[in-house]
């Protein structure tokens, strides 16, 4: 993740939000490996990182949520070209990661930003990135970070969990909306992946970065169609019996 994408991130999730309304519902679920895990010993071999037991290499899966109808809520304009527009995106939608025995997810409503061509530095190329988060890294100067938490086997922890898939060549998406597919081909090596990141009962700084391999999109129907299909079949049962 590149200074200037969590500079972003940080700005989106302390902006005021505000609820998102009914549309179209996607689950993007993902899969890949660690790339480094730290902990208070930096010479250790494999790192317990809220209770997940975490080694360079180790496999996980994940999955998140988003609805497409959500608000543009927060519209942040780049200083030198384009803009980032955050959404919130509220339970039952869900993001999450399985690793080693330890899920990762959101505590309550979580965050999506989109940024399309976005500079707020001459020194930064533009770039289109989307991400995924909840929390915020306890140890980012100048902010405060009183709440900010996500879950980890069930329990609160304070820092970040965070999906970010970045184009540093401002080719993957065409507007700030949110995205409907997304293809791993458009992002590069480095540009999908993400970290988790905070304070153990210790006050050490751990955490992780992983690396996304593959991932997949599909349509989840909303509650108003389940009922319907429900209607549906009563109705159709209703005609058998009188047939």
């Amino acid at each position: 993740m590149t200074t200037q994408i969590f500079r972003v991130l940080c700005m989106l999730l302390f902006c005021g939000l505000s609820a998102t309304a009914n549309a179209q519902i996607l689950r993007y679920d993902f899969s890949g490996t660690v790339d480094a895990a730290s902990a208070m010993d930096p010479t250790a071999t494999s790192q317990n990182i809220f209770g997940a037991i975490t080694s360079p290499g180790d496999a996980y899966t994940g999955f998140f949520e988003i609805d497409l109808g959500s608000p543009q809520d927060v519209v942040i304009p780049g200083t030198v070209s384009g803009s980032a527009i955050g959404y919130e995106i509220n339970p039952p939608l869900r993001m999450q990661l399985l690793l080693n025995g330890v899920t990762f997810e959101n505590d309550g409503t979580f965050l999506a930003g989109v940024t399309n061509d976005f500079s707020d530095d001459a020194s930064f190329p533009a770039v289109d990135a989307l991400s995924i988060f909840d929390g915020v890294d306890p140890l980012f100067p100048g902010e405060d970070f009183v709440g900010s938490t996500f879950l980890a086997g069930g329990v609160q922890q304070s820092g970040i969990f965070a999906i970010t898939f970045s184009d540093e060549s401002a080719n993957a998406f065409s507007s700030s909306d949110l995205p409907s597919n997304l293809n791993l081909s458009d992002f590069g090596f480095f540009g999908a992946g993400g970290i988790i990141s905070g304070l153990d009962d210790d006050m050490n700084q751990i955490g992780i970065n992983f690396f996304i391999d593959s991932i997949s999109v599909t349509a989840v129907p909303e509650p108003s169609s389940f009922c319907f299909v429900a209607v549906s079949a009563v109705v159709v049962l209703r005609r058998r019996r009188r047939v």
